[in-house]
């Protein structure tokens, strides 16, 4: 449970800061409570405090449902092209070589299909209000 609330809270601070017009700074609701661990370090404070003004923040944005999708398929675009761009510059002896077994890259070579996926069903269900894909520089 811890993993996943580092996790949530990782997640919840980097929205903070790539879109801070989206992230309310606000005073969590129960800014007197820590969380139950006996070893808060200060990093966790600071990310348990931006994980109580996301969630504060996130039931008065009433987003649309289409612009969530669409701001879910440019991140899908982004992680396809990072992965096929990536086994396309490395290839198996490549990744040999650096001293990785093969199943390295054939996991690299599914989570690109899973992305590509990805990417299909969101285009498919946006239809003409998919956004197009930028040109990334990776």
């Amino acid at each position: 449970m811890f993993t996943f609330s580092l996790l949530l809270a990782a997640f919840a601070t980097q929205c903070a800061f790539a879109a801070p017009n989206l992230v309310k700074r606000c005073t969590p609701s129960n800014s007197t409570s820590t969380p139950s661990s006996t070893n808060v370090t200060a990093v966790t404070g600071t990310l348990y405090y931006y994980v109580n003004a996301f969630y504060a923040s996130c039931s008065q944005l009433q987003l649309p449902d289409t612009q969530v999708l669409q701001f879910a398929l440019n991140l899908e675009y982004l992680e396809s092209t990072f992965y096929s761009r990536g086994l396309s510059q490395f290839n198996e002896t490549d990744f040999e070589n650096a001293g990785f077994d093969s199943s390295v890259r054939e996991r690299f070579v599914q989570i690109s299909e899973h992305e590509a996926t990805h990417v299909k069903l969101l285009q498919s269900v946006l239809g003409s209000d998919a956004p197009e894909p930028c040109n990334y520089t990776l």
